[in-house]
């Protein structure tokens, strides 16, 4: 019994093999893996910005320059865009008790501008300089056609500081040292690691204060005197 009972084991195994192909049954890896690094879009957002001293009598015409180099085409806007019928857009803004966001005069302050805007993937990066300008002469150069340019020239506004953007632009004649006010500026690298959004601010020119949220290091504020000015805004950079 003991022998015929060791053969029909012995052809169940075989049979078993048989069956598989010849190959043992892999074991299962219940290892869970960890998910793949998410896309995130990043908002660099002008909280608020405050008007403490105009650069002249009377309101000033304020606009910001946005230039960003990254991952894909560089870009350069102008905030706010064009009023109706006219060439270019700004906001009026005086020093004293007017009220914020005005839409019918001077405004004391502005505020909830979004700067910048991109989805980034993983390890996906972005810099972007961002400079205050009053206007007086004004300038007429398509932004965006600008933009290729200045790039070729000036790839990375971070590392080069804002200044060199200023005195590039400059150069391909949209002067904003001469026809218009220069009131202050900053850099800041925006970075996706792995699902999380890194912050890197700068200083850049005719800043008085600048001071990173100790915090929270995606937020910074800075106070500018360019031309006679006084201005004060607050940033931040959040996830949407």
């Amino acid at each position: 019994m003991t022998k015929s009972l060791t053969l029909l084991l012995v052809g169940v195994v075989m049979l078993a093999a048989l069956l598989s192909g010849g190959r043992a049954t892999p074991s299962q890896d219940n290892t869970v893996q960890p998910p793949p690094p998410r896309d995130v879009t990043a908002q660099l957002r002008l909280r608020e910005l405050k008007c403490f001293h105009t650069t002249e009598a009377g309101a000033d015409e304020v606009y910001i320059l946005v230039y960003a180099t990254g991952s894909s085409a560089p870009t350069l806007r102008r905030l706010p865009g064009p009023a109706a019928g006219q060439p270019s857009g700004h906001w009026d803004m005086n020093d004293g008790n007017q009220p914020c966001d005005n839409p019918s005069g001077d405004s004391h302050c502005i505020t909830n501008k979004v700067l910048f805007e991109k989805t980034l993937r993983a390890g996906e990066s972005w810099d972007v300089a961002v400079l205050f300008e009053e206007e007086d002469g004004g300038n007429s150069q398509d932004l965006q056609t600008l933009a290729g340019t200045l790039a070729s020239r000036v790839p990375n506004p971070v590392i080069a500081g804002a200044g060199v953007v200023v005195a590039t632009l400059a150069q391909l004649g949209f002067n904003l040292t001469d026809t218009d006010d220069y009131l202050g500026s900053y850099t800041v690298h925006i970075e996706n690691r792995n699902g999380t959004l890194s912050t890197d601010w700068h200083q850049g020119d005719r800043l008085f204060h600048f001071l990173i949220d100790p915090n929270r290091h995606e937020a910074m504020e800075l106070k500018m005197n360019g031309d006679g000015s006084h201005y004060d805004a607050w940033f931040d950079v959040i996830t949407r």
